[in-house]
């Protein structure tokens, strides 16, 4: 399920990156507006379906990567943008830090009897108590899981 996720948040980037190069082609006015809908609806339908197979921090730093790495080149190659050496070293740890991303585990994802993605987290319950030195009301926690 995770590497169809990172398909998604990679399809996502690329049609964010692909709306933005059809905002500089010299074009129709009316075509270009209606590829940059169009590439828009792709990349937050791509996203959506990314976001049900990772967790979001990972779909959201993909998406994010593809589209600036992507249209960076797109720049540098189609339309001759400069690109400096800061780009290209900023470009790698973008891509180091997703790769580190996508080899983590943000969050444990379950399915529960009706085939619903559940989130497994650990929580803190406040139980009132009373106290038996004072007549105030205290609290005590205990750690529980929830499944």
């Amino acid at each position: 399920m995770g590497r169809k996720g990172y398909v998604w948040a990679l399809s996502a980037g690329f049609n964010a990156a692909l709306a933005a190069i059809s905002a500089k082609l010299p074009i129709h006015q009316f075509l270009r507006y209606a590829l940059i809908l169009l590439f828009n609806v792709t990349m937050w339908a791509s996203y959506v379906n990314s976001l049900k197979a990772l967790s979001s921090l990972q779909a959201t730093v993909t998406n994010f990567a593809t589209n600036f790495i992507s249209s960076g080149l797109a720049g540098f190659f189609f339309f001759h943008e400069s690109l400096s050496f800061q780009w290209f070293a900023g470009a790698l740890l973008i891509i180091i830090g997703v790769v580190i991303l996508s080899n983590s585990s943000i969050e444990k994802l379950f399915q529960n009897q009706y085939g619903e993605r559940i989130l497994h987290v650990k929580w803190r319950v406040l139980h009132p108590v009373q106290e038996e030195h004072d007549s105030g009301i205290g609290y005590t926690s205990t750690t529980s899981d929830s499944k």
